[in-house]
């Protein structure tokens, strides 16, 4: 599998049984949590999202506009062993957990900190 980030567009999808296949190999992936995408959460996409959201070792969920994750693990049936993360914390906090899950299982030495490179983008927020 060629190593790169891809975003998925949970809504725009297809939700297809390849699809979902193909997201199980990501190293760590990352949920925007947002009171939006608890209120777009139908029996097809929560299906899709217990699937694609395991295990819970590499599962990042960044917390935007609510106070915590108990309303997605009131959907769900994952496991609750995510990391969290919230729009409060900076880019720094962000890019440590992440990197943290990908490299999990693996020593984590200079040569490989010094490899990986980040992008900082600023996004709109929607209203």
């Amino acid at each position: 599998m060629k190593e790169g980030i891809l975003l998925y567009d949970l809504e725009a999808s297809s939700l297809q049984h390849l699809e979902s296949q193909y997201l199980l190999h990501y190293r760590c992936k990352v949920l925007i949590l947002s009171s939006g995408l608890l209120r777009c959460l139908n029996q097809n996409r929560s299906h899709f999202l217990d699937k694609v959201l395991q295990p819970a070792e590499k599962v990042v969920i960044l917390l935007c506009g609510v106070d915590n994750s108990k309303p997605l693990y009131d959907v769900l049936t994952i496991d609750q062993g995510s990391q969290e993360v919230t729009t409060d914390q900076n880019a720094e906090d962000y890019l440590s957990v992440v990197v943290g899950v990908v490299q999990q299982g693996k020593a984590q030495d200079e040569e490989a900190k010094e490899s990986l490179t980040c992008r900082y983008q600023t996004l709109p927020v929607l209203g």
